[in-house]
């Protein structure tokens, strides 16, 4: 499910694939982009800091984002 939506799989169909309630899914992405962020600030070697910060831009899109309007 996570993976699914990390490669862009628009709401619907993650829903589709995994029957959950979307809630479930913001929550679930939620709770993930705050686990790696933790990694982020833990972890010195570049290339893996890349690559966490890769896997937050992935999930945290659509309906998971939080933003101030």
């Amino acid at each position: 499910m996570i993976a699914a939506w990390a490669e862009g799989m628009d709401l619907q169909d993650v829903l589709k694939k995994h029957p959950l309630d979307p809630g479930d899914l913001v929550a679930v992405c939620r709770q993930s982009i705050d686990l790696l962020r933790q990694i982020l600030t833990a972890v010195p070697q570049p290339s893996l800091r890349e690559k966490v910060t890769e896997a937050i831009n992935r999930l945290d899109r659509g309906v998971v984002r939080v933003t101030a309007e």
